[in-house]
């Protein structure tokens, strides 16, 4: 697919919609290919534009990895601490918080294989870093009053981690059952207080 024509009379897109463009295009190729497996170059294609049109919105790939993450965000929803608004009860607050995690998760299936090449893209390691950091302050929060010491935490930290889910969801276990199975187990530990 060459390059689209533009006309200085008459442009099809605003400058928005040809980054919007950009942006799906990255994101439907970090989900073929990888990150590292898709080059400035193969978005351009994607996205129907030229490679200075994509440098004129992205000064580097950095850039657009970055852009891209935003949108996937903006599809996970991930979970902010407002989720536990209204929830007082210890137990209600660990059930929210494992429904709302694994919910995101469910939204994007790519955040695994993703989340694998992090430690190759400084942008990807700032976004997963952050979202570890947001994690453990949601499993504070919905700690709190539970007398969470370290290892509960430690073990909510694990227990609550994509690769967990997916293993789950691989094995056959649905959704909701792997809502329910990580709540019973956090609740069981919360109780024992050991």
């Amino acid at each position: 697919m060459s390059p689209r024509q533009y006309r200085m009379s008459r442009r099809a897109d605003s400058a928005e919609a040809t980054r919007r463009r950009i942006v799906d295009a990255c994101f439907a190729l970090h989900l073929e290919k990888g990150v590292a497996g898709t080059t400035l170059r193969d978005i351009a294609v994607r996205a129907d534009v030229g490679i200075g049109t994509l440098y004129h919105h992205f000064a580097t790939y950095e850039d657009v990895v970055g852009a891209c993450g935003v949108h996937a965000m903006s599809l996970m929803k991930p979970p902010q601490p407002d989720i536990f608004d209204g929830v007082d009860r210890p137990d209600e607050r660990i059930r929210t918080l494992v429904r709302e995690l694994f919910d995101s998760y469910r939204r994007m299936p790519s955040f695994g294989p993703i989340r694998s090449e992090r430690r190759q893209f400084a942008v990807l390691e700032r976004a997963f870093t952050h979202e570890e950091r947001t994690r453990r302050a949601l499993i504070a929060a919905a700690l709190r009053g539970a007398r969470a010491r370290a290892r509960l935490r430690a073990l909510a930290f694990s227990l609550l981690d994509f690769n967990v889910y997916e293993s789950l969801r691989a094995c056959g276990v649905d959704h909701d059952a792997a809502v329910e199975e990580i709540s019973s187990v956090l609740l069981r530990r919360r109780r024992s207080r050991k």
